[in-house]
């Protein structure tokens, strides 16, 4: 579940989907869900939010867990697959926790970009991005433009992922494969500053 494209980008989106908790979470029934199983994305849960000529379908080549999975054919400034409004967000306390598998088709990008928003619906108000910059495993404040990275996260090409966040009020959590990672933060300032905001 989930959607990408590069950040600064597209309306930012809020949610996607998993049963149970992430990023500490104890499992309970989501409020939201998608294994992409269906005929056709299902546009009673999603909104499509496409700046460029780029392309979501069901893919049977890539698979988790099932027989097929969303494939984003990424040619463009912005492409997301959105969660917005009742009856999932506002989220309770403005607290919610997201999982989803991805799987990103190598070579890395060395660029800036997105694979979950969360954050306002009208673009580049509030967000908070997760996904790559500088080649890094990264999240991302804006407005600002603030950069958190890890370059010890193992984000590998061509290989199926589990992303785990919790998203709260002055909180981010992130895992990578169940391995807590350092770009999580509640001030937006790197441990490292070598790892921190940059612009690039």
């Amino acid at each position: 579940a989930g959607g990408g494209g590069s950040s600064n980008a597209g309306a930012p989106r809020a949610g996607s989907g998993g049963s149970g908790g992430a990023s500490g979470g104890t499992a309970s029934v989501a409020l939201f869900s998608d294994g992409f199983e269906a005929a056709a994305i299902d546009k009673t849960k999603w909104t499509e939010r496409i700046n460029s000529s780029a392309m979501f379908t069901l893919d049977t080549a890539q698979k988790h867990g099932g027989t097929q999975s969303l494939h984003l054919k990424h040619s463009g400034f912005s492409t997301y697959l959105a969660v917005e409004g009742a009856p999932i967000f506002p989220a309770p306390s403005n607290t919610f926790y997201a999982r989803v598998w991805l799987r990103v088709a190598g070579p890395l990008p060395t660029g800036h970009v997105a694979w979950l928003e969360a954050g306002n619906v009208m673009n580049d108000q509030a967000e908070i991005r997760v996904g790559m910059n500088i080649g890094k495993f990264q999240s991302n404040l804006w407005p600002g433009d603030t950069d958190v990275r890890d370059p010890a996260a193992a984000i590998k090409a061509d290989t199926w992922q589990c992303l785990q966040l919790k998203y709260g009020t002055d909180v981010l959590e992130v895992s990578l494969d169940g391995v807590k990672s350092s770009i999580s933060t509640t001030t937006w300032v790197a441990a490292n500053p070598a790892d921190g905001s940059n612009n690039t």
